[in-house]
């Protein structure tokens, strides 16, 4: 499933990411922390649906982040 396999590298790409797992363990995050993950979350999805070889060729954005959105919830 198409879905399954995103989900999987995503989380490894947010595993890996040292600043993601910095501010995951923070008791209290700041303006900033936060920002600073949402930016790097974007970036990483923006990555992902770009470079992604399981997407189907053809697959539009809207259609990518349909079957990604799940993850942003």
């Amino acid at each position: 499933m198409i879905w399954a396999e995103l989900k999987k590298q995503f989380d490894k790409i947010l595993k890996d990411d040292l600043t993601i797992q910095s501010i995951l363990s923070k008791k209290k995050v700041t303006y900033n922390d936060a920002n600073s993950y949402a930016i790097r979350i974007g970036n990483h999805l923006g990555d992902l649906i770009s470079k992604s070889e399981i997407l189907p060729n053809g697959l539009g954005y809207d259609e990518a982040i349909a079957i990604l959105n799940p993850a942003l919830i």
